[in-house]
């Protein structure tokens, strides 16, 4: 069902009263009589027919007790208390109704509700598509950043990433997160100082600042100092122990032989050991756009500083472990939850899996902590993990995911891995507005873009989802080599030989997947040899991943076309794409 069905099946009138109480019940509307009056009396009126009585004029009179002298045009009460009606429910559904089946709205411009079923709440037809599907009324707000950053995408991916940060910065309005106190660490971002009265030296002190804070915000797992308070600090140690930082961002600006020097560095608080520096080149000329180049180099040192694996999170392992930081307990889960993501083990996964569940009960709006908790709870359905009797492991990781987006609608990672647990579930059409959505919420962010890319690559089109796994290598070179997995099953989809192999060897500690990838990947440029004698060797570790109809292949969803290369007999990797599931099993057995 695509998700433009889903907003055309309506709920029924007993579903939508429900909704109605359940909404005036919550703690926003229950401070907000009025409020409640006017939201009742438009759900009453549209599901009634009577809207005729939907006018300004008529509200005015029937809700807010104007005479009949009452006139709009003068009296603004009620638009006004109709904006505030939208954005109450914007926040309800942000929060407390963000796992609700109903969605009311009163779109803007007109006083009838409308009532449609969230997008994992309507009743499926069928399988979900595998193309995407016309964006629906959004459920929380994306905050905006105060410029854009030109990304090498296709234009189809930026139209897409367009059209959802429209629809979220137009349809609905914004709520302050409530982090996780002390969960995550923190970081001032300092005036930079210009060293000369060169006017090009001053200028880019005056705009780096904000345009740094404005980059690292995109990231999720540290706090940034906003830039109101950022401008009005004073550098030192002692202004960053105020604010409770624990890292600075410092530098200097000079001008050194027609060039402009940016001199950065980040230092940890508690030793005041600088534990990065980088100096960036700008030359100067009547064509250079300081602008944009100030810019640019803003960019890079965030990307540097906030990607995962970057130079903040390797800090945060020695921060964490830092005598008496005790704050940093959860921080630390996160940390051991990447390793994890690294190098899989039952072992590991049992430990993450505790410390992340121990954390989320501590601080219940830690965001990240939940997303990432979806993911091993999903690890547990994968890879079979430690596994719980008496629930679905796919549906466990899909609520903590939810949790996530409630604890901050703004965490990318949060969205993330939502359509992570969406796409898992065969919610593919779910799965790619969920990744949109993180996507225009940090462009940036190499771990968004890897696991963006391989589902819009998977569910959406192959050649969008590349783009953006190949930018998350580009902005991360110290990335886990999971990221080349989707990038080989896309190359081998397209039957693009030798850069399957090449990507397949890149992508080597996820066992068995990476060796399903690499089997199809050496039997698709003809080296079946090779790939008979892997397939065996991952025969005798475990006699049923070489069944071509195994679990752990349904459980990962593994394209056919990589299901069909592995299981095809030697010689038959050409073909294979016309071997039907049925006559697979037989091409199972080794030589």
């Amino acid at each position: 069902m695509t998700l433009q069905e889903t907003m055309q099946i309506k709920p029924s009138r007993d579903a939508i009263l429900e909704q109605l109480e359940r909404i005036l019940a919550s703690s926003e509307f229950a401070a907000a009589p009025r409020m409640t009056v006017l939201l009742r009396h438009l759900v009453a009126c549209t599901i009634d027919g009577r809207t005729a009585q939907l006018t300004g004029y008529a509200i005015g009179l029937d809700v807010f007790e104007r005479s009949a002298s009452f006139d709009p045009a003068q009296d603004s009460i009620v638009r006004v208390q109709m904006t505030r009606l939208r954005r109450m429910l914007d926040e309800y559904y942000a929060v407390a109704g963000v796992a609700d089946d109903v969605i009311i709205a009163i779109p803007k411009g007109q006083y009838c509700a409308q009532f449609s079923y969230a997008p994992s709440a309507a009743p499926h037809k069928g399988p979900e598509p595998e193309a995407a599907a016309p964006i629906p009324h959004a459920r929380g707000r994306v905050w905006q950043n105060a410029h854009d950053i030109a990304l090498p995408l296709s234009l189809t991916v930026i139209a897409l990433v367009a059209v959802v940060s429209f629809a979220l910065a137009s349809l609905v309005t914004p709520r302050t997160a409530q982090p996780a106190p002390g969960a995550e660490p923190r970081v001032l971002v300092t005036k930079y100082t210009a060293r000369d009265d060169v006017p090009e030296t001053r200028l880019i002190a005056q705009g780096i600042q904000r345009d740094l804070i404005a980059e690292l915000a995109q990231y999720a797992n540290f706090e940034v100092i906003g830039y109101d308070t950022a401008s009005q600090t004073a550098n030192g140690k002692q202004a960053a122990a105020a604010h409770d930082a624990d890292y600075t961002l410092s530098g200097d600006i000079d001008f050194v032989k027609g060039a402009v020097k940016v001199y950065s560095r980040l230092t940890e608080i508690r030793s005041g050991v600088v534990i990065w520096t980088d100096v960036a080149t700008l030359d100067v000329g009547d064509t250079v756009d300081l602008f944009a180049a100030h810019r640019g180099i803003a960019f890079e040192v965030a990307s540097t500083l906030g990607q995962s694996y970057g130079v903040i999170q390797n800090a945060g392992r020695r921060l964490e472990s830092a005598p008496g930081h005790t704050s940093f307990e959860g921080y630390a889960c996160v940390l051991a939850t990447y390793d994890y993501m690294r190098e899989k083990s039952a072992a590991a996964h049992r430990n993450v899996r505790g410390c992340l569940e121990k954390t989320t009960r501590t601080s219940p709006n830690y965001a990240s902590a939940w997303a990432l908790l979806s993911w091993v709870y999903g690890d547990e359905a994968r890879y079979s993990f430690n596994p719980r009797r008496g629930d679905d492991a796919t549906l466990r990781a899909l609520k903590a995911a939810k949790r996530a987006v409630g604890a901050d609608t703004r965490n990318a990672m949060a969205h993330q891995y939502l359509a992570v647990a969406q796409y898992y579930l065969n919610r593919d059409a779910e799965a790619l507005y969920s990744a949109r959505i993180a996507l225009s919420l940090s462009p940036n962010s190499s771990e968004v873009l890897a696991n963006v890319g391989w589902i819009q690559a998977f569910v959406g089109d192959p050649q969008d989802g590349e783009a953006l796994m190949q930018r998350a290598l580009d902005l991360n070179p110290l990335h886990p080599s999971w990221y080349w997995w989707g990038m080989a099953i896309n190359a081998i989809k397209q039957r693009r030989a030798e850069d399957a192999l090449r990507m397949s060897m890149l992508y080597t500690d996820d066992r068995p997947m990476s060796d399903y990838v690499r089997i199809a990947a050496e039997r698709l440029n003809g080296r079946g040899e090779i790939a008979d004698s892997m397939l065996r060797d991952l025969g005798k570790s475990s006699p049923d991943l070489i069944r071509p109809d195994n679990d752990f292949l349904k459980r990962n969803r593994v394209p056919d076309e990589v299901t069909a290369l592995v299981f095809s007999r030697h010689g038959d990797a050409r073909d294979v794409t016309t071997i039907p599931r049925s006559q697979q099993a037989q091409a199972a057995k080794p030589r």
